[in-house]
């Protein structure tokens, strides 16, 4: 009877700090809000590339026209870069 006292006067102090709510002593628990930014899906497709060039002639000025018409093709008006900075501007347009 004696011994179930003693066991019970040692455990019941350790049993209150059993509890998963109970922080230990001495320690202060805050709660603080925090805005984190997370990544949106975007259901705007890529525009399709221009084709590579290839081999090159050795002709200097047909060398120079086939570099000229490649760039008209990713810079001209309503090309592959107008398509490309629309589709990154729907993506990264904030809502209101």
């Amino acid at each position: 009877m004696k011994k179930r006292l003693a066991c019970l006067a040692v455990l019941l102090p350790l049993a209150a700090c059993s509890h998963p709510d109970c922080p230990p002593a001495g320690v202060r628990v805050e709660y603080q809000d925090r805005v984190v930014e997370t990544q949106r899906p975007c259901k705007v497709e890529a525009p399709a590339k221009p084709a590579p060039v290839g081999s090159l002639p050795a002709d200097y000025k047909a060398i120079a026209f086939i570099l000229k018409a490649k760039l008209v093709e990713y810079e001209g008006d309503g090309k592959w870069a107008d398509k490309m900075i629309a589709a990154l501007d729907s993506c990264t347009q904030e809502d209101e």
